[in-house]
């Protein structure tokens, strides 16, 4: 996260009911959840979600785990991804083969399903958190019932094309705005980074 979880908590009074985390990758954020009761996190790499499986144990927490993909539709998908799974995506690498440490050297099938199909209504979740290099529009397509229960949104942002036909900021902005959503902090690394929305 390019934005401090636990300030942004305190900065705009969040009160988190419950996370939905799309993308969990190794559990990287596991920690930052600690003490929230209602979490879920999906992450579609296998190799990944084996490692956030074990992670979650050692740690002492116990989310569910969902090891698929989210997007707008039910079926599945071919993810791009590196080795170690660094970063994965439904979309194709753009300027992100730029990066160095980063080398898409694998493809393979991912189940893929929809926030609305995953999420049970009613739900306890009010935090949505994403990171699905350059596929969080897809997401938000696929939830738009869940978003009428979301309170905050914080995700993954591109202001060019990290991976191709991504969306843009303004594109996810204009997006939330519908649901009531406004931005209330940015930061960013390049052309990628991370923003945070809250519903007004």
């Amino acid at each position: 996260m390019l934005l401090d979880f636990n300030r942004l908590r305190k900065e705009h009074n969040v009160d988190i009911k419950g996370v939905i985390h799309v993308g969990g990758h190794i559990g990287d954020e596991l920690e930052d959840y600690r003490g929230i009761d209602n979490l879920i996190i999906f992450e579609p790499q296998k190799h990944c979600f084996d490692q956030l499986v074990a992670k979650a144990e050692r740690v002492g927490m116990r989310p569910t785990l969902v090891n698929k993909a989210l997007g707008n539709f039910v079926g599945e998908a071919e993810i791009i991804s590196d080795p170690t799974g660094l970063t994965g995506s439904l979309l194709e690498p753009g300027l992100v083969v730029d990066y160095p440490d980063i080398v898409f050297s694998e493809k393979f099938m991912v189940d893929v399903s929809t926030l609305d199909e995953e999420i049970n209504h009613p739900h306890p979740y009010n935090f949505l958190n994403m990171d699905v290099q350059g596929y969080e529009l897809e997401v938000l397509k696929g939830g738009s019932q869940t978003l009428k229960t979301i309170d905050y949104v914080y995700t993954e942002v591109n202001r060019a094309e990290v991976y191709k036909k991504c969306a843009m900021i303004e594109d996810l902005t204009a997006y939330l705005q519908n649901f009531g959503f406004i931005k209330v902090a940015e930061a960013w690394h390049g052309d990628w980074g991370d923003a945070f929305y809250i519903k007004e």
